[in-house]
């Protein structure tokens, strides 16, 4: 065995390649470096609540790094899901343990696999929102004031959202051949 890494250790350094770290990080402490380090600022709050509670507050979060198996992902994301996690919602957790591990590779923190990567994708079904029907049209805008109505007759027809309708300028309105554009 020893004879393997000397050759390993030779190889490394004929070839001008780094030799390989050893970390000795938790999964934890790995993501409070992503958190600390690489995170978005905007979304830093939102994934240290989410890496707290499915990740780093869990026996997982206690493993070396580099003894974090897919199997063992696997089995946390089975205890989510039996826990009520949507599907989307792992899904979500995997691809930020996906993008953790993958930083931290770059940045030779970590160069083992990624453990994350070879994890299931879960099958999310979208969901399904009650939508406005044509007989409800006619109820919606008798209900708005007078002043809004017009504002929200165009809205409700032409499917536009609020920023497409408070953003239309006059030169966007061609009332000779009734369109509009819409930017």
């Amino acid at each position: 065995m020893f004879g393997d890494m000397a050759l390993q250790f030779d190889l490394c350094r004929r070839c001008g390649v780094p030799l390989p770290v050893r970390c000795t990080m938790t999964l934890a402490e790995l993501c409070e470096w992503w958190l600390k380090e690489k995170c978005p600022a905007a979304s830093k709050e939102k994934e240290r609540s989410r890496l707290r509670k499915h990740i780093m507050a869990q026996l997982i979060g206690k493993l070396i790094v580099g003894n974090v198996t897919t199997a063992a992902l696997e089995r946390r994301f089975g205890g989510m899901a039996t826990g009520g996690a949507s599907n989307a919602s792992i899904n979500s957790l995997r691809a930020k343990l996906r993008t953790i591990y993958n930083r931290a590779r770059k940045a030779a923190v970590y160069t083992g696999t990624n453990a994350a990567a070879d994890t299931e994708h879960r099958r999310a079904t979208k969901s399904r929102f009650p939508t406005l029907r044509a007989e409800h049209a006619d109820p919606l805008l008798q209900a708005v004031p007078d002043q809004w109505r017009a504002l929200f007759a165009t809205a409700l027809l032409l499917g536009l959202r609020k920023g497409e309708l408070f953003g239309m300028r006059v030169c966007d309105v061609d009332l000779i051949t009734n369109s509009l554009v819409v930017q």
